[in-house]
């Protein structure tokens, strides 16, 4: 049942690493990936509407993700996204409230197949399953997830910040707990909406919008993701 609010879902093929510049690394880097988006589609399949609520102006774009590039400097990894409308309106210390990133890390044969909340309503290909998992989310709440050698989740902190000169919410993890990127690695990339009183801290949505809650969605019978 995919109650709760989800908008891109995407399994991409590491390219091979290509050199250059990272807006606010202070080493030179290495940038393993990039991919674009379209723009136009935070409205899931073509019927979701946002929550009434001023907070939520300009009612468009809040996740609609239109980039995504892995780099690194050595030390840090670097998962920097553009979100084509990034507001502030309740003064969240990363800058960023209102999306919510998963970025699950297919390094290695096996993994988990389900992500860290049920209410993402997804399930992960066996043949990729995650043994990384990073969740940008405002109010400090962004962590890190990894799986251990006895096959144990373990949770540290991650820095998640928004920079406003370049439009990027960026993702740091240090590269000695998630290791180099390679070329066999897989990427999904999902953004919610923050609601921080839902399960997995993600927005509602039902059939007519509210303050506080998407419409669109169809009642309950199941409401997909884009």
């Amino acid at each position: 049942m995919w109650k709760y609010l989800l908008f891109f879902l995407g399994l991409c093929l590491l390219c091979a690493p290509v050199q250059g510049q990272v807006g606010g690394a202070q080493r030179p880097v290495e940038v393993y990936f990039e991919a674009v988006d379209p723009a136009g589609d935070d409205y899931g399949p073509g019927s979701y509407i946002y929550p009434r609520n001023l907070a939520f102006r300009p009612y468009e774009g809040l996740y609609d993700l239109l980039w995504f590039r892995v780099a690194g400097d050595g030390e840090q990894l670097f998962f920097d996204l553009r979100i084509k409308q990034v507001t502030n309106p309740w003064n969240a210390p990363e800058g960023f409230i209102h999306p919510v990133i998963h970025i699950y890390l297919d390094t290695r044969p096996g993994g988990r197949t389900a992500p860290l909340s049920e209410a993402l309503g997804v399930k992960m290909a066996p043949q990729y399953g995650w043994e990384f998992a990073l969740v940008g989310v405002g109010w400090e709440s962004s962590r890190l997830v990894y799986l251990s050698g006895d096959q144990t989740l373990v949770e540290t902190d991650l820095t998640a910040v928004y920079l406003p000169d370049q439009n990027i919410i960026r993702l740091s993890v240090p590269m000695a707990v998630v290791g180099r990127p390679q070329k066999s690695w897989r990427y999904y990339v999902l953004v919610g909406a923050y609601d921080g009183f839902g399960p997995g801290f993600l927005r509602e949505i039902r059939t007519e919008p509210g303050d506080w809650h998407f419409g669109g969605g169809d009642n309950g019978r199941g409401t997909p993701g884009s």
